[in-house]
C-alpha cells in the first residue's frame, strides 16, 4: 500500500499583539544547558542504525532518514531538494509512503533524533527536550511569557495526551508540567513575573500555553487570572462524567496504595471540605451511601457537573474564549479536535491525518512525523468492574447536567444524553 505523506506548508500568520499583561518577558539570563555545551565540546560519535522508540521498536525511520542536521550552531538542515522530491520508504508496519519533501516543516537529527521546535531541541513524547545554546537562544529572540492559553479541565479527560499532540505545533511552546500557578496562593500572589518565570522559552511569534486541569473546578482560580491574564484563552477537554469518575477513583486508589504517604486528596485535613474526595474499597462505596442515595459531595462526582463549573467561568470570562473539547474524538479522530484548537487559537493548519498513524499493536492513535511517538502504554488502567445499576443511576444523575451544559456552550458531546442500552 502507498500512501502519500504530505504536510502542508501554510504561511505563518501575523499575530495580534498582546496586551500589555501578556508582553511581560522575563530577563533573566539565558540558562545554559550543560548537556548541550558538552555535546559541542565533544564530538558525537555516529550511528549506523536508528534510535528506538519506548517500546524498543525503531519507528523514526521515515524521517530520520531524509533530515540530518550537523553538529554545527547552524539547526537548519541543508539538501537537495529535487534529488527527494518524492522518496519512498517502509514504515513500522510494512506499508510503503511517499513524501513530498519540500513540505517538511522539522528537520530531525538522525544521530540524536532530536529536532527543534523554537527555543529546544527536542525527540518523542517523553522523551530528550534540551534548550537551545545561549547565543541561539539570543539570536532568535526566544523568552519566558506567561500563557496565551490554558488547558484548564478536566482531570482524567486526556488532558496530557492532549498537551503532548499539542506540543509538535510549530506554533506553540507547552510548558511540560503542570504549573498549578493559579491555584497555589503561595505561587499566585507572586504575580504575573513568577508566571511568566516558570513557562518554558518561546519564540516571539509561539503561544505559550500551560495544561492544569484542576484549574476548571478550583474556582479561585478564575479571579486570579482574571486579574493576570485576562484575554487569556481557556481549553477544556471533557469526558462522560461516569467514565471520568470511574477513572479518577482507579487513580485516586492507585497512587494510595503505590505511593509514599498516599494521596494528598484523600487527606482526612480535606474531610471538612465541600466537595471533597472520598474512595472507599470500592466504587459503588466511594458514591453511594448504604441507603442507595448518591454521595453529590464527593469530588469523584462533582467534577462532572461541568455545567456549573463553566457558568461559573463565565462570570470571568466571555464565552468566546473557551473552546470545550470531547474526549472521545480525542480517542478516535485526533486531528478533529486538534484543528479546532487551531482554528481558536489561529495558529496555522499543521495537522493532518498524515500526522497520526493508528497503531493497532497499542489501540490508539500515535504522531508519525516528525517523530513516531505514542504515549506509554501505561498511561491508562485498567476499570474495575461497577455495578450496571449504579452506572445507570448515575447516568441519570448526570445527564439534566450534561444538557445544560451542551446549551450552555452550544455544543453536542457524545455523553450529552446516555442512550437506554449505554453502559459506560
Amino acid at each position: 500500500m502507498v500512501v502519500l505523506l504530505s504536510v502542508s506548508m501554510v504561511a505563518l500568520k501575523s499575530y495580534r499583539s498582546h496586551t500589555d499583561t501578556s508582553e511581560i518577558i522575563i530577563n533573566q539570563p539565558l540558562i545554559k544547558d550543560k548537556t548541550v555545551e558538552q555535546s559541542r565540546m565533544t564530538p558525537r560519535k555516529k550511528s549506523n542504525s536508528f534510535l528506538l522508540d519506548e517500546m524498543g521498536n525503531e519507528m523514526s525511520v521515515i524521517e530520520n532518514y531524509l533530515f540530518d542536521l550537523d553538529d554545527s550552531s547552524s539547526f537548519v538542515s541543508s539538501f537537495d531538494e529535487s534529488s527527494f522530491e518524492e522518496s519512498s520508504f517502509e514504515d513500522s508496519d510494512g506499508s510503503d509512503y511517499l513524501l513530498n519533501v519540500s513540505s517538511m516543516i522539522f528537520s530531525v537529527n538522525k544521530s540524536s533524533n532530536l529536532f527543534q521546535h523554537g527555543c529546544y531541541m527536542r525527540g518523542t513524547i517523553k522523551g530528550k527536550k534540551k534548550l537551545l545554546p545561549k547565543e541561539k537562544l539570543e539570536e532568535l529572540g526566544c523568552s519566558q511569557r506567561p500563557p496565551k492559553a490554558i488547558v484548564f479541565g478536566v482531570k482524567k479527560a486526556g488532558t496530557t495526551t492532549l498537551k503532548e499532540f499539542l506540543a509538535f505545533h510549530p506554533d506553540v511552546s507547552v510548558a511540560p508540567k503542570e504549573l498549578k500557578f493559579l491555584n497555589t496562593n503561595s505561587l499566585a500572589k507572586q504575580g504575573l513575573a513568577k508566571y511568566a518565570s516558570l513557562m518554558p522559552y518561546s519564540l516571539p511569534g509561539q503561544i505559550p500555553i500551560e495544561k492544569t486541569p484542576g484549574y476548571l473546578v478550583r474556582w479561585k482560580c478564575a479571579g486570579n487570572l482574571k486579574r493576570m491574564i485576562p484575554d487569556c484563552k481557556l481549553i477544556g477537554i471533557l469526558n462522560d462524567p461516569v467514565h471520568r469518575a470511574i477513572s479518577d477513583y482507579v487513580h485516586l486508589r492507585y497512587v494510595e496504595e503505590n505511593r509514599i504517604g498516599g494521596a494528598s486528596e484523600l487527606s482526612p485535613k480535606h474531610a471538612n471540605k465541600v466537595p471533597h474526595y472520598e474512595a472507599k474499597s470500592t466504587f459503588e462505596e466511594s458514591v453511594l451511601y448504604p441507603n442507595g442515595s448518591i454521595k453529590v459531595w464527593n469530588t469523584l462526582l462533582d467534577t462532572g457537573l461541568y455545567y456549573k463549573h463553566a457558568k461559573f467561568w463565565l462570570d470571568y470570562f466571555p464565552a468566546e474564549n473557551f473552546l470545550y473539547l470531547d474526549a472521545n474524538d480525542l480517542i478516535h479522530s485526533p486531528v478533529q479536535s486538534l484543528r479546532e484548537i487551531e482554528k481558536f487559537l489561529g495558529l496555522r493548519t499543521f495537522f493532518s491525518d498524515d500526522i497520526f498513524h493508528f497503531n493497532e499493536s497499542k489501540g490508539f492513535y500515535c504522531v508519525r512525523y516528525p517523530l513516531y511517538s505514542c504515549m506509554p502504554s501505561g498511561k491508562g488502567r485498567p476499570h474495575p468492574d461497577v455495578d450496571e445499576n449504579v452506572i445507570k443511576q448515575l447516568q441519570e444523575y448526570f445527564e439534566p447536567y450534561n444538557k445544560m451544559f451542551s446549551q450552555l456552550v452550544n455544543k453536542t458531546f457524545s455523553w450529552t444524553t446516555y442512550s437506554e442500552n449505554f453502559i459506560s
